[in-house]
């Protein structure tokens, strides 16, 4: 059997390596432990996640005033969307960290990151478009040769 330094580098290789673990501590001072969720990176979500909706209202907005038409200000409320894109992302990323590998866990978490975003910002869009009626789109084209095949047959 070889010898590795970490539990998480056992694990690693299927449980067929020991792990020597001294049982004094390096120093004899009280370790403080980052606990999981940080708070500040599921502030910096929850912030991220506001500006995504903010720019989302203004687009909308914009949109119906050229039409002439006043947006319904009770819309723009998504606190109840971002308190669960809030608890998924502490939830999900809770799961991700205790898995083990930092250097996968960190690219792991801004993948979950950018994933709920765009889901968060894909539900708030449709659902205050249709609490102010939005029941069509106009899609318009430059009507130029930039078109994927499976589009221009459409």
């Amino acid at each position: 059997m070889s010898s590795f330094a970490s539990f998480s580098q056992v694990i690693r290789h299927g449980g067929h390596a020991s792990i020597i673990l001294s049982l004094l501590a390096v120093e004899r001072s009280l370790e403080l432990k980052q606990s999981w969720p940080d708070p500040t990176s599921v502030d910096a979500f929850e912030q991220r996640l506001r500006e995504l909706a903010a720019e989302n209202w203004f687009g909308l907005a914009a949109a119906l005033r050229r039409a002439g038409i006043e947006a319904d200000p009770a819309a723009e409320d998504i606190e109840a969307e971002i308190g669960q894109a809030r608890a998924t992302y502490s939830d999900q990323a809770s799961a991700i960290l205790s898995a083990g590998d930092p250097s996968v866990s960190e690219a792991d978490l801004a993948t979950l990151s950018d994933w709920l975003a765009r889901r968060f910002l894909t539900e708030i869009n449709e659902r205050r478009q249709r609490d102010l009626g939005v029941t069509h789109y106009i899609w318009r084209t430059q009507d130029d040769p930039k078109v994927r095949t499976t589009h221009g047959e459409r």
